[in-house]
């Protein structure tokens, strides 16, 4: 299990959501971000939690779990943001008691809730944060990045629809060097060889300039399952 310790960037309120909010959690050294939607509720709760001089006149409910665990002796030594699935995020508390660890799953929004009031570190399997993990458009430290153009750039600027092609990327279970070789071409990459097998043809019309627009923009509107999608596509393209 390849670990990456993440740390709370901040809370904002979803512009696009209504009731929602968006907890980043970025990494320190690339300062990539975990873009995770919670509810007004958890928003709430891990608010307190960082509000160390903040005490509410009655415990809340991770507020009652910390003070049964201490009264049982159960440390809560850290929480693993350890799958990511159809836009869901899960997660894992660590507990330890007597030396003997203990993995207990938990709703990645409560798990951060519970790691704020512990003083708990915050960790995510590297895959996780590979695949779903951005760079905001105004800390994009890639060398390509035109801010100017991707805040201008919205997806319905373009022709083509790139929703079947994410969708079967998505749906893909076998490694891409299992697809079928193409007889005529038999040095394609493995973007090539993928669309090909979806679409019957390869190349496709998308340059690695428009995806990377269509990225942008999605973070801008808050698309972040698309945007993860659209990041897992350019990871293919040659």
């Amino acid at each position: 299990m390849s670990l990456v310790e993440l740390k709370i960037d901040r809370i904002q309120y979803s512009e696009t959501q209504t009731g929602a909010y968006v907890l980043f959690l970025s990494e320190p050294v690339t300062h990539k971000k975990l873009p995770i939607v919670i509810g007004g509720l958890e928003a709430h709760a891990i608010t307190i939690g960082l509000e160390k001089d903040l005490i509410p006149q009655r415990p809340l409910t991770h507020d009652l779990m910390k003070s049964v665990m201490e009264n049982y002796g159960i440390r809560l030594k850290k929480i693993i943001i350890n799958k990511f699935d159809q836009g869901i995020f899960y997660a894992l508390l660590i507990t330890e008691k007597d030396g003997i660890e203990k993995a207990i799953d938990s709703r990645t929004s409560d798990a951060v809730a519970m790691a704020v009031r512990f003083d708990a570190p915050i960790y995510c399997e590297n895959s996780v944060l590979e695949e779903a993990g951005i760079y905001l458009p105004s800390e994009n430290i890639s060398e390509n990045a035109d801010h100017e153009d991707a805040e201008q750039t919205k997806e319905e600027d373009f022709d083509f629809d790139l929703d079947n092609l994410l969708k079967e990327i998505d749906d893909i279970t076998k490694p891409l060097s299992d697809f079928e070789e193409d007889e005529e071409n038999p040095n394609l990459s493995e973007y090539d060889k993928l669309v090909l097998n979806i679409f019957g043809e390869s190349p496709l019309p998308y340059t690695k300039k428009e995806i990377e627009k269509m990225l942008e923009a999605a973070i801008e509107e808050e698309q972040y399952e698309r945007a993860a999608q659209l990041k897992k596509l350019l990871d293919l393209m040659p």
